[in-house]
């Protein structure tokens, strides 16, 4: 079922930019990507031998958290107990925590220090009678808190050792039970999953779970029967379980280069000059001369060999708007602006001015351009009617038909046209390849609109 060894990678370059936490799993034996919101796991366990993928995956997951969520959102306690060697490349991120912790030893006093602040929290909670860490963001008086991952790469090193055992398992549990209301997720990865490292405690308490090639033993203990056992020696295949669900999955690639490109970039800042310099006259002649909307078409013509559609994609996704985390918030020449999701699939994004206060949802938001910019009555209105940057569907232009509900079936541009002034991989590291993965001027090119209604995963399904 699968179409070439690189098509998983296609599930990273669509991430859904109005989930700044979703991770991509991979791509599924019925070829449907399959996401999850990491906080929805809310705690992970990922097993597997030596080489089959396990480091890679877990890589890929760290880069696209830390690209995607700012310091203040989210905050990450790296455990490394291989001396540094997995994560000593992310000592200088901002978002940690804490600073990288690689010795057994050091390992209780680090989550002796995030016991302290689930109870911190906890306390808070109660004094203002809300349930979970988003009812307490959703209160503009209440200070902002991050969401907190615990990560730790290896597992046994601590389990396999008496003197360390007791108090470890004992803190990790107390945080698997009590962390998920209060923004405080657990990530456990192992290449030696049996009992002695993977207690009944530790397992009852973290129902998401990936487990890479391992012997029968492993896979029962991880998945509950021998499935992973089965799979075969191609590296990336895992069995992913969460619940009730559960998937065969082949995970995306990241390499150690881009792996590196990104930690690079968030350290040096959201985005490098070139990039922001580029972007503020982009956003004024949007501004300009097109009610605010960031249509495609109508920005690739103007910036002709300056801008590509997939440069333009990366820089609308990571500055979109969240409602939930309330910003980013843009300075440009003409004021202070949001980027604003596209409302369907059939408006772009747009940039709206703030002033004083922050829209509450994106109907309030489309007002207030509509009112400070124009409602779209000219000829740059006419960007409306074609989906702009990352409107959620995008069809070639001969694919329409009548199962492809609410897509648009004239906005595919041949690759020539569509993505000139290709960017280098430093650039691109957000897609995490050094490569094109599609022909864009191919039917396989997709961008599939997400369900409305799901909570904690979705699937997106390509196309025959």
């Amino acid at each position: 079922p699968w179409q070439a060894a690189d098509t998983a990678q296609n599930a990273l370059e669509m991430l859904p930019a109005s989930r700044p936490f979703a991770v991509a799993m991979g791509l599924a034996e019925n070829r449907r990507f399959v996401y999850q919101d990491a906080r929805k796991f809310p705690h992970l366990l990922v097993a597997g031998a030596t080489g089959g993928g396990k480091s890679v995956f877990l890589n890929q997951l760290l880069v696209t958290l830390i690209r995607r969520n700012s310091p203040e959102s989210m905050k990450l306690l790296l455990i490394d107990l291989k001396g540094g060697l997995e994560f000593g490349q992310y000592a200088r991120l901002p978002h940690l925590y804490r600073p990288l912790v690689d010795r057994d030893e050091a390992v209780p006093g680090a989550l002796q220090a995030v016991l302290a602040e689930k109870e911190r929290r906890f306390a808070m909670f109660r004094k203002k009678e809300v349930r979970d860490i988003k009812e307490w963001n959703a209160i503009a008086d209440n200070p902002n808190l991050f969401y907190l991952f615990v990560v730790f790469d290896e597992i046994s090193a601590l389990m396999l050792k008496p003197e360390l055992k007791r108090e470890v398992e004992s803190l990790v549990v107390n945080l698997a039970e009590q962390g998920r209301a209060l923004g405080i997720h657990l990530i456990l990865c192992t290449q030696v999953p049996n009992k002695d490292v993977i207690t009944t405690r530790i397992k009852s308490n973290i129902t998401s779970r990936v487990a890479f090639a391992t012997d029968g033993t492993g896979s029962r203990l991880v998945v509950g029967d021998e499935s992973a056992s089965r799979m075969g020696a191609r590296d990336g295949r895992c069995i992913y379980a969460t619940g009730l669900d559960r998937y065969q999955v082949q995970a995306p690639f990241i390499s150690t280069e881009q792996v590196t490109a990104v930690i690079a970039e968030v350290t040096a800042g959201e985005m490098v000059d070139e990039d922001a310099e580029l972007w503020g006259r982009v956003c004024t002649f949007s501004l300009n001369h097109l009610e605010g909307r960031m249509a495609r078409r109508e920005l690739l013509a103007a910036f002709d060999g300056d801008i590509s559609e997939r440069w333009l994609r990366r820089m609308a996704a990571a500055l979109e708007y969240s409602f939930v985390e309330e910003g980013p918030v843009l300075e440009l020449e003409r004021g202070r602006f949001i980027l604003t999701p596209s409302p369907n699939t059939r408006k772009p994004r747009r940039l709206v001015p703030v002033n004083g206060h922050l829209p509450a949802d994106i109907t309030e938001a489309w007002a207030w351009a509509d009112e400070k910019l124009g409602s779209g009555s000219g000829a740059a209105g006419q960007a409306e009617t074609a989906p702009g940057i990352d409107a959620e569907i995008e069809e070639p232009a001969a694919a329409a038909t009548p199962q492809d509900d609410g897509m648009e079936a004239d906005d595919h541009e041949p690759a020539a046209a569509a993505d000139t002034g290709e960017a280098t991989e430093s650039q691109e590291a957000l897609t995490f390849t050094g490569r094109d993965m599609v022909d864009k001027d191919a039917e396989s090119w997709w961008e599939l609109e997400l369900p409305e209604d799901t909570e904690s995963w979705w699937e997106l399904e390509l196309p025959e």
